[in-house]
């Protein structure tokens, strides 16, 4: 995804955690995934600072391109995929993430 977190969200992840990702595309359908690297470095975008997030996709969907816009959400600390905290992450001017792989693996926030 070609995301970043704010620096309001990104003390909420780790490395390892569950992630539920959404096509707007593919109703119905949640590819799981989980927060591989989060970046140390920040970046400032449209005045926010941000860091970046990649997460590695475990059971992408063949009918996943690249370009598709998507959600992401994140699940609680430590309790897999069951208890996700439903927060859609936005681009920059307000608009969904995109996603950046269309098949099984990383994918950058």
């Amino acid at each position: 995804m070609t995301d970043d977190l704010t620096e309001i969200k990104v003390p909420s992840v780790s490395i390892g955690q569950g992630v539920t990702v959404k096509a707007d595309a593919l109703p119905g359908v949640e590819i799981k995934g989980e927060v591989t690297s989060i970046g140390t470095v920040f970046q400032e975008k449209s005045g926010d600072v941000v860091y970046p997030v990649k997460i590695k996709l475990l059971d992408a969907d063949p009918k996943l391109r690249w370009g598709m816009t998507v959600a992401a959400t994140f699940c609680e600390q430590h309790t897999g995929h069951e208890a996700c905290d439903h927060r859609r992450l936005n681009r920059r001017h307000g608009r969904p993430g995109q996603i950046a792989a269309a098949s099984i693996g990383d994918v950058e926030l």
